[in-house]
């Protein structure tokens, strides 16, 4: 069950990072004057984000189930 938490833990940085990048190719897009570039960047960052924390959860929230379903099991 803790490696579950250690998933979701692991898909919020992971999509904390793409939100990063996406917004400091997307601030470096507007200083130039792309503003389709730019809205495509944040687009980007979102969405990496979005991706990222919806798998990790997915992953660690079926790793703590199949270890609640083991101690289920032994009682």
């Amino acid at each position: 069950m803790g490696k579950g938490g250690e998933d979701i833990g692991k898909g919020a940085a992971k999509g904390t990072g793409d939100l990063a990048k996406g917004t400091a190719a997307g601030v470096g897009h507007l200083a130039q004057g792309n503003f389709g570039s730019a809205g495509a960047s944040f687009g980007k960052g979102v969405g990496g984000l979005g991706k990222n924390v919806a798998v990790g959860t997915g992953r660690g929230l079926g790793k703590i189930a199949k270890g609640l379903g083991g101690l289920f099991k032994k009682l």
